[in-house]
């Protein structure tokens, strides 16, 4: 058996160093701009794959809720030989397909708008997550490392806000967890991705992305069919994703395709002045990453 590299030891001491200086340095609370109320909150979910599942242990005396501190746990979860040894990945999720949704079939992390109800952005994650794909965040082989950058969300070319985002950092400790539970209505498919396969330089791909919905309110604005007659669909470098695991909706519509391809004159000659999707493309099946739906 050939020992692994030494960047594939240090790629879990590297992330592992990384969150410990997340959950000490908190990022500041953005206030919501004049005239936008609306905040949402996501869940970065990120595990460790060990090289041999039989080694993966959850400590409950080391990395447990009660033992002491977040610093404290995340040294001894980082501490032991299978996370050392083991891939980094991240939960991504697959939006379902929605007509009229802005960010339909998009890939994301989950999560959702913040409800009257919910105590803060954390909680908002927290529950939006357990919506959407079943997991607990406050389990107790759950940590809130903390964290990211707050931004405000913005609409017509960056000139109306649409809402507050709220990034959290959680660290899943365990491997023996229940299944993921998708929401049909909200996730197609739910996809653990290694960290190696978002820094390869060899998984660059583009979207082509329908930008006239950035000069209209809705679909009838008469704006918008002049504006993807001459803008078209504008080119984005984005990321394949290379699931190490994934999880479908079974019973969600858009599992299956719904009829034979759409094969016409614009689609197939003209595909930056049509927003059909060309025959080739099967958006049930493609996951790639541009933008994190923002």
């Amino acid at each position: 058996m050939q020992p692994k590299a030494a960047s594939d030891f240090s790629r879990s001491r590297e992330l592992g160093q990384t969150l410990r200086n997340l959950n000490r340095s908190k990022y500041p609370h953005v206030p919501n701009p004049p005239g936008c109320k609306k905040r949402a909150s996501v869940a970065l979910i990120i595990r460790v794959r060990p090289t041999f599942p039989d080694t993966a242990t959850f400590d409950t005396s080391a990395c447990g809720l009660p033992v002491g501190s977040d610093q404290a746990r995340l040294n001894a979860f980082f501490a032991q030989e299978w996370v050392q040894r083991g891939d980094p990945e991240v939960l991504f999720i697959k939006r379902s397909a929605r007509k009229g949704d802005r960010w339909t079939s998009h890939i994301a992390f989950p999560g959702g708008r913040r409800d009257p109800e919910d105590k803060d952005d954390l909680a908002a994650s927290i529950r939006e997550t357990r919506e959407e794909i079943g997991m607990d965040l406050e389990a107790d082989h759950c940590l809130n490392v903390g964290n990211l950058s707050e931004r405000v969300v913005t609409a017509w070319l960056g000139k109306t806000p649409l809402m507050v985002l709220c990034p959290f950092v959680f660290l899943q400790m365990r491997l023996d967890t229940e299944p993921l539970t998708l929401q049909p209505s909200e996730v197609h498919s739910a996809h653990w991705v290694s960290l190696r396969a978002l820094t390869s330089p060899y998984l660059s791909n583009y979207v082509r992305s329908d930008v006239s919905g950035r000069f209209g309110r809705s679909d009838s604005d008469f704006i918008r069919p002049i504006a993807r007659l001459l803008f078209g669909q504008v080119l984005i470098k984005g990321i394949d994703l290379i699931p190490t695991e994934s999880i479908y909706c079974s019973s969600g519509a858009d599992l299956l395709p719904s009829g034979p391809p759409a094969s016409t004159f614009t689609s197939s000659v003209l595909p930056f002045l049509s927003s059909t999707k060309p025959s080739w493309e099967k958006p049930s099946q493609q996951l790639i990453l541009w933008g994190l739906t923002l």
